[in-house]
């Protein structure tokens, strides 16, 4: 299982190149920005780039992972992969634990590119400290970060659900994406209209299981649950959704993918 995780990696090493070199480029450039113009606009740009990388990057790999499967699939690359003395299951599994971990490591990647950005910008902030201009002192400065960064500042109570739910939405994006790629190579490939089929069914499975949400949260029973019912409930049916479409791929595979 690990080496199939690795050899899945290893075929989207260019793209991880590429990011792990913006990442490293973006506090940089504040920097460089600071020194060369002295200008808050040219050292914000940078910042807000790692942090715009940092929310979508982990899509893009996986939409990556997607467009890479029907791409293999459509040319005969995959057809070895397939032939290993391993289950459909585990195939496809390192497949999306790969673009599971990508996604982690870009995720991490840009939030500390961002945080070393932030911390050259402090202390260009203090360096430049002007009594006259400023309204903190330098150790006011430095207790209101270490008060954001605390727990008992509130943010990351708010940051965590939205992490969890960034993580939710992956999951069943790429797992349905799975679907749809297969089901195009598979029951819809004599089908003339078989890749707009499956884009389609790819948007209609996502928007029925949204609307399902909606209308099972919407009854007058679920109504008046408590907040920590829902903190359980939406993991639980967003990763049944994902593992129902992840099951279903492996079906399409072991019964009507042809090799």
């Amino acid at each position: 299982m690990i080496k199939l995780i690795k050899y899945e990696i290893r075929k989207q090493a260019g793209i991880l190149t590429v990011l792990t070199s913006a990442a490293a480029f973006f506090p940089v450039a504040a920097l460089l920005g600071w020194i060369l113009f002295r200008d808050d606009a040219i050292i914000g740009i940078p910042m807000v780039l790692a942090f715009f990388c940092m929310a979508v990057s982990p899509f893009f790999i996986g939409v990556e992972s997607i467009l890479l499967l029907n791409r293999e699939l459509k040319t005969g690359q995959s057809r070895l992969i397939w032939m290993v003395p391993r289950s459909t299951l585990q195939i496809l599994g390192a497949r999306l634990l790969a673009a599971g971990l990508q996604a982690i490591y870009l995720f991490v990647l840009f939030a500390a590119s961002l945080a070393v950005g932030f911390l050259f910008l402090l202390i260009i902030a203090l360096l430049t400290w002007d009594a006259a201009v400023s309204l903190q002192t330098p150790e006011e400065m430095i207790n209101s970060l270490l008060y954001l960064l605390s727990p008992s500042s509130g943010y990351w109570s708010m940051l965590i659900p939205i992490f969890v739910k960034g993580f939710l939405l992956w999951f069943q994006l790429i797992t349905s994406g799975f679907l749809a790629v297969l089901l195009a190579r598979t029951i819809l490939e004599n089908s003339r209209q078989g890749a707009g089929f499956s884009v389609l069914l790819f948007f209609a499975a996502n928007f029925l299981i949204n609307s399902c949400y909606r209308l099972v949260s919407g009854f007058s029973c679920f109504a008046a649950m408590p907040a920590v019912f829902w903190s359980v409930f939406d993991p639980v049916y967003y990763l049944g959704a994902g593992a129902l479409f992840f099951l279903l791929s492996v079906i399409l595979v072991d019964r009507a993918l042809s090799l």
